[in-house]
Parts: structure tokens; C-alpha cells; sequence
């Protein structure tokens, strides 16, 4: 796990400031070598695996599917644009089986050195993912899908159209499915909230046309969740 020094680092450091939770770090990078191993099988085997291991985090990336795929047919992406946010959505919080389960599933607010370590999760699931070469563009699209339009997200701060088109859909769709269920940091929004929301990021967080598409889809297409 040399490429992951910086994150074994700051989950040692965690460790330290955490006393119940020692060895952390090894057990973290055991998980990353098994996802590596059974990335080589099969998609339905990783998705198998991630179930097995946070069931929170495996329900939460088939409904970001659902409506990623939505969302691509509605603004009429090519094939390979569509194929490739399909394996990405089903995958883009692979990288949070690494994460310790105590700071994704924390109920109060993270520290700083807490959400420095979760960001981490699209970066592992990159790095994992790339090793299949067919899934080049997924990888890209699960390394994206926290960049911001305005630059202010992670991990590369990319802004507007220096981000994959699919990224830009999975983000929307990750807040949106994000907004809509219950966290253990929060309660549930509902469907016109997580829209105003998603409206008040337009431009900003988010891309105008897929924030549009969305807000189409849900008020005159009366998608429902």
C-alpha cells in the first residue's frame, strides 16, 4: 500500500488520537489488497464484497446507479459515456471499505484529521478500479465525482468542464440519493428540499445542465426515488 503513505499516515495518527482503535491501519490495508484481488474476478463479485463488508455503502451506490443511468438517458450520452457511468456508479464509494467504519458511520461531526482520511475513498477506489484497463474512463469518473464546478471539491480541485461529463452526473445523483436517505450524521431530506438544494448549487457545486435534467425528471417526468 505505498501508493496509500499519506493515508496510512493520517489513519495512524487517528489510531493515536483514538485509543479503542488500534491496528486500524493494517486491517485497512488488508481490505485494499482483497479489493484488488477480487477487482480482477468480476464486477457482481465486488459488488458481492462490498455488501459483505458495509451494507450501508453497497444500497447507497445501487441507487446512485438508478438514477445516474436516468439521468444519462434523459441528456442523451453516447454509449461508452453511458457504460462507463454505469460500472462507476455502481463503484464510486468502493474506496470507503478502506475507510475505518467509525468515521463513516460517526454521528456527530468529523474532525478535521477525520474527513481528511474520508476523502480518501475516491482516490482508493481510482486506484483499484484503473487496474482493468477497459475501466479507464470508469476510474476517472469514480476519481471525479467529488470535484466541484466552482473548484472547491476533491481530490484535484477540477473545475467546469475539466470534469468528466459522468462525474458531473454522479454527483448530482450521489447528493441527491445522499439528501434523500438517512445518514447517521442527519435525518433524511425531502425530494423538494434536496431539489432547492441542488438549485441553490447550480453553477456553483454543480452542472446547470444536469441539475435542470434533474429537477425535469422529478417535477414534470414525476420520477420518484
Amino acid at each position: 500500500m505505498h501508493e496509500f503513505a499519506e493515508f496510512r499516515q493520517k489513519v495512524s495518527d487517528w489510531e493515536e488520537e483514538c485509543s479503542d482503535h488500534k491496528n486500524a491501519a493494517e486491517e485497512l490495508h488488508q481490505r485494499f489488497e482483497l479489493l484488488k484481488e477480487v477487482m480482477s474476478e468480476s464486477l457482481p463479485a465486488v459488488e458481492k464484497y462490498v455488501e459483505s463488508v458495509e451494507t450501508r455503502v453497497s444500497k447507497h451506490q445501487k441507487k446512485v446507479a438508478e438514477i445516474s443511468e436516468t439521468l444519462a438517458e434523459y441528456l442523451e450520452l453516447s454509449l461508452r459515456q453511458k457504460l462507463a457511468l454505469r460500472a462507476a456508479s455502481k463503484l464510486h464509494d468502493v474506496g470507503k471499505i478502506c475507510v475505518p467504519s467509525e468515521i463513516l458511520n460517526k454521528p456527530g461531526s468529523l474532525t478535521k484529521l477525520e474527513y481528511e482520511i474520508a476523502q480518501f475513498h475516491s482516490y482508493i477506489g481510482y486506484k483499484v478500479i484503473s487496474k482493468i484497463r477497459v475501466m479507464e474512463e470508469a476510474a476517472r469518473i469514480v476519481l471525479q465525482h467529488h470535484e466541484r464546478i466552482d473548484g472547491s471539491g476533491y481530490p484535484l480541485g477540477l473545475k467546469g468542464d475539466k470534469i468528466d461529463m459522468g462525474a458531473r452526473i454522479l454527483a448530482v445523483a450521489d447528493v441527491l440519493e445522499a439528501m434523500t436517505s438517512s445518514q447517521p450524521y442527519r435525518f433524511s431530506h425531502d425530494i423538494k428540499k434536496t431539489l432547492e438544494e441542488l438549485l441553490k448549487g447550480k453553477g456553483k457545486k454543480y452542472d446547470p445542465d444536469v441539475v435542470d435534467a434533474c429537477i425535469e425528471l422529478f417535477e414534470k417526468k414525476n420520477l420518484n426515488l
